[in-house]
Formats: structure tokens, sequence, C-alpha cells
């Protein structure tokens, strides 16, 4: 699937709530609350990390500044999914595909215990609303 910014990240609970295998080309990246990003709970980040990691990146990669969000905010998915109980392969489509061409597999390690302390088969129930939750909505509601 092609998803375009916080999309991707709404396709990933969904594949969180099946216990599924996935296969996403992200785009749009951003590091903005007000634009609906946040990170999950289970990457160990928040916002403001994000954005200094991305700050930082930008620094070393000069020009390639929407690349270094892109960079970032995957790396931070791909920790998420990993603490998750995902295995996942970031892999590179030919540029004629797509300008947007990095594509996230992932599949879930049947055997390795979710964080909460349950199997995996997808996150727990707080794990699967915080990707459900629109920018401003508060917990619980």
């Amino acid at each position: 699937v092609h998803a375009c910014g916080p999309l991707s990240d709404r396709l990933l609970a969904m594949a969180f709530d099946f216990g599924a295998s996935f296969a996403i080309v992200p785009c749009c990246h951003t590091v903005r609350e007000r634009k609906g990003y946040r990170p999950h709970p289970l990457s160990g980040m928040d916002v403001g990390d994000v954005a200094a990691l991305v700050e930082e990146r930008k620094k070393r990669q000069g020009d390639a500044k929407h690349e270094a969000v892109a960079d970032v905010v995957d790396e931070v998915r791909c920790r998420t999914l990993e603490n998750a109980g995902y295995d996942v392969e970031v892999v590179l489509l030919p540029a004629a595909f797509t300008a947007r061409n990095r594509l996230l597999l992932g599949e879930p390690q049947r055997a390795h215990p979710h964080p909460g302390g349950r199997r995996h088969g997808g996150p727990g129930r707080e794990d699967r609303e915080f990707f459900r939750r629109r920018p401003g909505e508060a917990e619980g509601g």
C-alpha cells in the first residue's frame, strides 16, 4: 500500500490488530504534531525526541532535508515494529516505479512475546487505540 503521512501508521495498526504481515510504501513524512505525527509508545520516543534526531540528520545530509525526515520517521517505525515483535525489512524499489521508493515489509514473529507480557498476535487494545486517535483527540475519548 502506498500510504501518505500518518495513514502509514494507521495501516500498521490494522496489521497489529490482526497480527498480519504488511508491505507499505510510506510517503509525505512529517514530525509535526499538527499534521498528525506521534511516534508510537513502543518506540520509546516522543515527538521532541524524533524532531531532534531529524535536525541532527539534516546537518549531516545537507541538501537532502526531506530525506532526513523520511529516514528518521521510518527508522522510528521500524524500531516500533521490532519492539512489537515484528521482523522488519526495508527494501528500495526502482525509482522508475515511484519517487518514494522505500518499501517496509513486516512479518510478526509468532513466538515473540509482546512487551506487555502477551504472546504476539498483535499488540493489546491500548497499543491499537494509540494509532486510531486523531490529532487533538484525548486518550480514552
